[in-house]
C-alpha cells in the first residue's frame, strides 16, 4: 500500500509532498479593500468609466436647428428670438406654450391625435394658432407659418444646436464659421414641419468625406448635420480642436 511506502515524492515546483506531475497552479484570491470590494473589480469599473466618459465627450452630433425671430402678422415689429428645429419627418409645426404667450396672439383650443416613434394616436390638449411668421437671424425677409400647435416642451437637447465652434472643427466647414452664431441664450421653441416646405427647402449644401457632417442652407440660415467633433485618436483620449 502507498501509505507503507517509506520513499515519499516531493514536488520539484513547490516542495510539497506530491509528485511534480500532479502539481497544480492555483490563482490567489483577489485582495480586498477595507470596504470588502476586490481591487480587481474596482480597477475594471474605473477603466469602464473612463472609456464611457471619453466616448461621451467625443461623439456628440448636431442637427438642423437654426436661430430665428418669430413674430405675428398683426405685430411684425414684436419679434422674439428662439431656435427652430427643421423637421422633415413632422407633418405639422409646433410652438412652445411659453413662447406663444410672449407673442400675445389669439389661439383656439383643440385636441390633437399625436403619433410618434413611441406612441400612436395619443390624444392631447393643445392650442391652434395662425398668423405667425419667422425670419432667419441674418435675413430681412420672413416666411409665414400657416398654423402651429402648442406644446409644453419640444424634446430637443441644446447640445444638438450647431454653432460657429462646430464649423471650426472641420476643414471643409471652417469658412462657414462667420455664418453661424455662438450658442444663444434661448430655447428650442419652434418645430417647423413639412407643412411649411419653404422653410425646409435646401438652397445650398456642403458635403464632406465619409461619416463627416454636411452643412445645409435654407432660407432661415445655415445648419450642420452630423458629428460635431472629429473622432478621437485611437491612441489617446483627447480630440483636436481647431483654433
Amino acid at each position: 500500500m502507498s501509505k507503507d511506502c517509506r520513499r515519499r515524492h516531493t514536488c520539484g515546483t513547490c516542495g510539497r509532498s506530491h509528485p511534480t506531475c500532479l502539481h497544480e497552479e492555483r490563482d490567489k484570491a483577489p485582495s480586498k479593500d477595507p470596504k470588502g470590494a476586490s481591487t480587481n473589480v474596482q480597477a475594471s469599473e474605473e477603466v469602464h468609466k473612463v472609456m464611457t466618459h471619453a466616448l461621451t465627450q467625443c461623439s456628440p452630433a448636431t442637427s438642423s436647428i437654426v436661430p430665428v425671430f418669430i413674430s405675428t402678422v398683426d405685430e411684425p415689429q414684436r419679434e422674439v428670438l428662439t431656435y427652430a428645429l427643421l423637421d422633415t419627418q413632422s407633418d405639422s409645426s409646433f410652438i412652445l406654450e411659453d413662447l406663444l404667450e410672449s407673442l400675445n396672439v389669439v389661439s383656439q383650443p383643440v385636441q390633437l391625435r399625436l403619433s410618434t416613434m413611441t406612441a400612436a394616436d395619443t390624444i392631447t390638449a393643445s392650442k391652434r394658432v395662425c398668423g405667425l411668421k419667422v425670419r432667419g437671424l441674418q435675413s430681412a425677409s420672413s416666411i409665414p407659418l400657416q398654423q402651429a400647435f402648442t406644446r409644453d416642451f419640444i424634446p430637443v437637447d441644446k447640445s444638438y444646436i450647431p454653432t460657429k465652434h462646430t464649423a471650426l472643427q472641420w476643414s471643409h466647414l471652417r469658412h462657414l464659421a462667420s455664418q453661424l452664431s455662438p450658442l444663444l441664450n434661448c430655447e428650442v421653441g419652434l418645430l417647423i414641419g413639412f407643412d411649411c416646405p419653404s422653410a425646409l427647402a435646401p438652397l445650398e449644401a456642403i458635403i464632406g468625406g465619409e461619416n463627416e457632417p454636411f452643412a445645409q442652407k435654407t432660407v432661415l440660415g445655415w445648419s450642420i448635420i452630423g458629428l460635431s467633433n472629429p473622432p478621437c485618436c485611437s491612441k489617446g483620449n483627447t480630440c483636436p480642436i481647431a483654433q
